[in-house]
């Protein structure tokens, strides 16, 4: 898996700087987050496809979590095997309140056991956001979107 052409737009009020860097597909991400996160927060995932890059993408799958849920839940799911994957290199969460606080992830490279064996090769866009409420409904109050651009 090789992640590339990525860009972060994120809250304010919640996260005083976001900078996130992928070298040679190596992801590094530092958060400054100053406001805490509670019992509500959602995250969201799409995966979009395309077989050449002359082809729009397409989408493969939306999927959507209670993310302090996905967190105190000892069931391994596809984005909880994800999350213990990226805990190996970084220090996020791993119950909620999300207390605010600087959080890192250095040196992380998904491996293909996270990947579903379902994927074929291709380019693929991955669009994950963290938010409160109901997703593209009047009530969603964005926290968080990153859109990356994955090779497999």
């Amino acid at each position: 898996v090789m992640i590339s052409n990525h860009y972060c737009n994120y809250n304010r009020d919640v996260f005083s700087n976001i900078t996130l860097q992928i070298p040679n597909g190596i992801v590094y991400l530092d958060m400054w987050m100053v406001k805490s996160l509670s019992v509500g927060l959602r995250g969201h995932v799409s995966l979009e496809f395309r077989a050449i890059k002359s082809q729009p993408f397409h989408r493969v799958f939306d999927y959507d979590l209670d993310y302090c849920a996905m967190l105190n839940n000892p069931r391994v799911s596809l984005s909880r095997r994800w999350y213990l994957s990226m805990l190996k290199n970084g220090n996020f969460a791993v119950s909620c309140p999300i207390l605010p606080r600087y959080y890192y992830l250095y040196g992380w490279k998904p491996d293909g056991n996270l990947v579903p064996s379902f994927l074929t090769l291709g380019d693929y866009r991955i669009i994950a956001s963290f938010y409160y409420g109901k997703f593209r409904e009047n009530t969603e109050k964005p926290l968080l979107k990153c859109t990356a651009q994955a090779n497999l």
